[in-house]
């Protein structure tokens, strides 16, 4: 069985983190690497198919998605999310390999190749305490995950 994600002995909702990536092997890497250590996943390998399969009855904890994609990027997805009610408060962590010429406005930047340490530390901030979806209001907690880089 997988690493749990623990808060007192109390079961807890897994958070399901949405990855966009449309890289295959990195796409089921981070994935299964999610779910080793408790998380439920959800995967697009664009941004349009993205939108199409996120339920804003379901909304994930964190969305994690590359940049540079075929059909509808990184960014696209992000202004979409961004003026979706449904989903503007979604937390967005965002991969790329690739030197930035603008900035990422609100949304966590993590370079590629991707450093499972970093990776976890960074979903892990944006997980609020009782492990739900964005419209949980509670405040995040960050759940460290050393030695894993």
């Amino acid at each position: 069985m997988g690493r749990q994600l623990r808060s007192s002995g109390v079961r807890r909702v897994r958070p399901l983190v949405f990855v966009v990536e449309d890289d295959t092997i990195q796409r089921e890497l981070v994935a299964a690497l999610l779910r080793e250590y408790g998380f439920r996943v959800c995967t697009a390998e664009n941004g349009k198919e993205a939108l199409e399969l996120l339920d804003p009855a379901a909304l994930p904890a964190v969305v994690l998605t590359d940049l540079e994609m075929p059909v509808m990027d990184g960014w696209a997805l992000l202004t979409a999310l961004r003026h979706a009610p449904a989903f503007e408060a979604v937390p967005v962590v965002v991969m790329t390999g690739t030197e930035l010429t603008r900035p990422v406005d609100g949304a966590r930047l993590l370079r590629k190749p991707l450093r499972p340490g970093l990776l976890l530390d960074a979903i892990g901030a944006q997980v609020p305490a009782s492990g739900g979806g964005a419209n949980d209001k509670r405040s995040a907690a960050r759940k460290p995950h050393k030695g894993v880089a």
